[in-house]
């Protein structure tokens, strides 16, 4: 099993806690333990678990509850609900609600094996998959750092609207107006238009990265440079951008 993942029991019953506790630790599995619903929130909130396994039928705070609870605060938060009660409608209910999976008290251990098999790996796809989202936020944000404090002038466009979507400081020195006043412009005002409608249509219908450069001449407010431009596609939040470098001639 899983044994990075950390798994939050909330049992009423001692023994069938301490059962269940057990045999996830022997399997390598970091668990934690409360004896009723009340207690068994208030250490999800403290803990932060991967999968919490909750009894259905509890005094005061019930499973149901609980189950509640959790899947609107931390939907990614796995939620098996365990009964010795076979009350389909309160199951059913816990799914409703967001419940991964149920196990009965008194079903084979193997089901209760395969259930935790199958939340720990679905708990660690998620995690893996935050992760990822982190490391490539973080990525985005170094490289739009990057493009701002840039020396030459920068700007990223989307290849599908052929629109400018940012622009550093050193591209708004250029044309003379601020950076937000730029966006929005549409990338003919940096490539001639049939490069730029070149590198869309290129990009639409073969999905490849296209790489373009052009010299052109760019009428700037202290009149007219000549500029040599270079387009690459990069990726940024998730799609395909347009990164237009301007160098002086």
């Amino acid at each position: 099993m899983d044994q990075e993942a950390r798994v939050l029991v909330i049992e009423d019953s001692s023994s069938t806690r301490q059962i269940i506790c057990d045999y996830l630790e022997s399997q390598g599995v970091h668990t934690d333990s409360a004896a009723n619903g009340q207690e068994g929130i208030e250490a999800f909130r403290r803990l932060h678990p991967d999968i919490v396994l909750v009894d259905l039928m509890m005094p005061e705070v019930d499973g149901i509850e609980v189950v509640g609870v959790i899947t609107v605060e931390s939907p990614d938060t796995g939620v098996i609900v365990v009964s010795g009660v076979e009350d389909t409608k309160k199951v059913a209910e816990a799914f409703y609600m967001g419940a991964w999976d149920y196990v009965s008290k008194s079903g084979d251990l193997l089901v209760f094996k395969y259930a935790m098999k199958r939340a720990l790996e679905k708990a660690q796809l998620r995690r893996e998959n935050h992760q990822q989202q982190t490391r490539a936020r973080e990525m985005e944000r170094q490289f739009i750092v990057l493009v701002n404090q840039a020396f030459e002038p920068l700007c990223l466009a989307d290849p599908q609207t052929g629109k400018i979507v940012r622009a550093n400081p050193a591209a708004a020195e250029l044309w003379g107006k601020p950076a937000d006043e730029i966006v929005g412009e549409p990338l003919a005002r940096i490539f001639p238009p049939q490069r730029a409608e070149f590198l869309t249509a290129k990009f639409r219908t073969f999905g490849e990265c296209p790489v373009t450069e052009d010299e052109i001449a760019f009428a700037t407010p202290t009149g007219e440079k000549r500029l040599q431009v270079r387009g690459t596609i990069v990726a940024m939040e998730g799609k395909p951008i347009l990164q237009v470098a301007a160098r002086p001639r």
